[in-house]
């Protein structure tokens, strides 16, 4: 019995379409379609979007379409979101451009190949199942239901961090992050509230596109060991940046205990060198014995920037940023993106050595900036009591995570 697009719509509404929407694992492909009369790809389900494309009639169009992985349904499901005036529109694709279509003006092509190639000309195999793939889940407790809001409008939502448009949320939309960070600047999500999307549809999207995601976090040394860094946590802190080396050769003898703890307790992780600026010796050398301790504890791709403290120097200016240059130059050599943490009134600074500030300001309502940096990722801004930490330690706020992860 041949079936019409417009039966599985009514079979499956929106509210209880299953597959690449609320299951595992789904395999996702296009169905082949043709047009009626003249129609339009746009933006979004409604005449309200933006469009991409205006087709003739009788153009082929491939209708995205879900299957349960034993493939055993036939034809397989085809989800749809309906716009104002309660018309389905189905996401589709035709010569390389993928968007919404309204349901009436399509008609089946042929029943006997009903699994059509899909615009990379391959059949997608997509879902929650592929984002486990790709990347290694670093959900943080806390942090698993944390809904995020899109800040651009026609952000493309992708089968994969490298795959194509399967959808477009706009400006104001929400998503959940399946996993913490990050694969090729996207990250895997569900999709919680949109209007040109079904709510909860898996997959990827660019994290440059989010608005910026605020956390708080503390610097710790030796003199605050031992920190049950699980109370940390329950306390709503985000990240924790442990003291790693000092100078030319002094190592703080907790950093590895920390690092690994503080992972344990699902916190973003990161480290910080004291630069001790004097005569006779440059600031590489000090990077290495910091690199070789990153390495070790295997700081990397998705922890947080390593950080050169600034505070004291045994030179002039001159000397000091020469030295603070080629300690940020050791580690951009090394694959490490360095941030700078000082305060104002430290020294007159005249170069920012293209890094990002770290800055410390206890006590106001906005911390005030030395020259010549006109922005900060990160602010020290107290120093008082946190569960799980022996004494007072530095509090910190970040305004957008992003900025401090290395990619």
């Amino acid at each position: 019995m041949k079936l019409s697009l417009l039966q599985p719509l009514r079979k499956f509404p929106l509210e209880s379409v299953k597959g690449a929407y609320t299951q595992d694992q789904v395999n996702i492909g296009w169905y082949g379609y043709e047009t009626t009369k003249n129609a339009s790809i746009r933006v979004g389900p409604g005449h309200n979007f933006q469009e991409k494309i205006r087709l003739g009639p009788n153009r082929r169009v491939g209708v995205q379409s879900v299957r349960n992985p034993d493939g055993t349904d036939c034809p397989p499901m085809r989800p749809a979101m309906r716009d104002s005036n309660k018309a389905p529109w189905v996401w589709v694709y035709s010569d390389s451009i993928v968007g919404w279509m309204m349901v009436s003006v399509l008609r089946e092509r042929n029943d006997s190949v009903p699994w059509a190639r899909g615009p990379s000309g391959l059949d997608f195999h997509v879902g929650l199942e592929t984002c486990r793939n790709v990347a290694k889940s670093r959900t943080f407790g806390h942090r698993r239901n944390r809904v995020r809001t899109i800040s651009a409008d026609d952000v493309q939502l992708r089968y994969a961090a490298r795959g194509t448009a399967m959808s477009y949320l706009q400006r104001g939309d929400g998503i959940r992050e399946l996993y913490r960070r990050l694969q090729n600047d996207f990250i895997a999500v569900s999709v919680t509230q949109s209007r040109t999307t079904p709510i909860g549809t898996r997959g990827w999207v660019d994290v440059r596109s989010l608005a910026g995601e605020k956390a708080s976090g503390i610097d710790v040394s030796v003199l605050r060991a031992p920190i049950d860094f699980h109370r940390v946590r329950e306390s709503g802190e985000d990240f924790v940046v442990c003291k790693a080396t000092e100078g030319e050769t002094f190592m703080d003898r907790c950093f590895f205990e920390n690092v690994t703890n503080a992972r344990h307790s699902f916190l973003h992780v990161g480290a910080y060198h004291v630069l001790r600026p004097r005569s006779g010796r440059s600031g590489t050398e000090e990077a290495e014995d910091f690199i070789r301790a990153l390495k070790l504890a295997k700081i990397g791709s998705t922890d947080i920037r390593p950080t050169v403290s600034v505070e004291t120097s045994r030179v002039d200016r001159d000397e000091t940023e020469r030295y603070v240059g080629e300690f940020v130059g050791a580690m951009r050599m090394a694959g490490f993106d360095t941030m700078l943490y000082t305060y104002r009134k430290f020294l007159n600074w005249t170069k920012a050595f293209n890094t990002d500030l770290w800055i410390r300001d206890f006590n106001v309502k906005h911390p005030k900036l030395p020259f010549p940096w006109d922005d900060f990722v990160l602010w020290q801004y107290a120093e008082n009591h946190v569960p799980g930490v022996t004494g007072k330690v530095c509090r910190n706020k970040c305004p957008d995570l992003s900025r401090i992860i290395q990619k």
